[in-house]
């Protein structure tokens, strides 16, 4: 992925980035409406992330984008769409899962 500065932009701001022609173009084709719109959010916080160090760090909002292709990714496997079916709408108890307090979480993260 490219990432530079706008060339008519002077100084460094989050909407004078203009990304390769592309760069999420396979994104936007696999997405939903709604869901094109929560990534472009995503992205734009990312950019306002970045552009508050200096230089720059495109670091979040490669993140942004690495977790979104991850999700496409995983929707191509065979048994997601039958697990949504089967686990859509429902509680972790009504699943038969092990239901975790903050506290199980915090004790869990720090082993």
């Amino acid at each position: 992925m490219s990432a530079q500065p706008h060339p008519s932009s002077p100084g460094q701001s989050f909407a004078a980035v203009a990304l390769a022609p592309g760069t999420l173009a396979a994104l936007r084709e696999g997405l939903s409406d709604d869901e094109w719109r929560q990534l472009q959010g995503e992205a734009e916080v990312a950019l306002r992330l970045a552009f508050r160090q200096a230089p720059p760090d495109l670091q979040p909002l490669l993140e942004v984008i690495e977790a979104w292709y991850r999700t496409m990714f995983v929707r191509q496997d065979p048994g997601y769409q039958v697990a949504i079916r089967e686990r859509a709408g429902k509680t972790a108890e009504e699943l038969g899962e092990r239901v975790y307090t903050g506290e199980d979480l915090q004790r869990r993260l720090r082993h």
